[in-house]
């Protein structure tokens, strides 16, 4: 990513995680020991609102660096006919990707009461790492790259589902049809 999207992109998962945070600190105490219910969701919010920080700043200063070397630049008398990534703006695709991922989200978040965690996540993720790689490469992805995808997907949904259940105790949602 750009320094630019990268700077937005943290802002964006700060202000969502701080939301998260408010919202899961509403939930009800812990009766005896324990986080209780708010708990874990405070937890992950906190490290996401980090994280999330970091990345904000690292673009901040991927955009204040490359804002020098263009004014360095211009001082050397060099005047090259250059895009400048700092002004750069999102391209009709990008835009389009960008659309696509939000509506995938929905989808998901939808489609995961109805269908369990354990048949919606392995598809979400591959769809999701399908067009990360198309976005970042602008290629279509070999069999190879589709096998790694695949695998990815499938491992970290195995992953995930036996995390919640046997080490948190959380019941992911489950096939509603059955």
């Amino acid at each position: 990513m750009t320094p630019k999207a990268d700077f937005f992109a943290g802002i964006g998962i700060v202000v969502f995680s701080a939301v998260m945070f408010g919202i899961a600190g509403k939930m009800p105490k812990p009766v005896a020991y324990g986080m209780g219910p708010g708990g874990y969701p405070m937890l992950v919010a906190g490290a996401l609102m980090a994280l999330g920080a970091i990345l904000a700043v690292q673009g901040w200063l991927g955009i204040r660096r490359l804002s020098a070397n263009k004014a360095n630049e211009n001082n050397a008398g060099e005047s090259k006919k250059s895009s400048d990534p700092v002004k750069k703006m999102l391209s009709l695709a990008e835009l389009k990707g960008i659309a696509l991922l939000a509506f995938s989200f929905w989808a998901y978040v939808f489609l995961v009461k109805y269908l369990g965690f354990l048949y919606t996540t392995p598809v979400f993720l591959f769809l999701f790492l399908l067009q990360y790689y198309w976005g970042t490469t602008g290629v279509k992805p070999g069999r190879r790259e589709l096998i790694r995808m695949i695998l990815i997907s499938v491992i970290s949904t195995g992953v995930s589902w036996a995390l919640f259940n046997y080490a948190f105790r959380i019941i992911l949602p489950d096939f509603y049809f059955l």
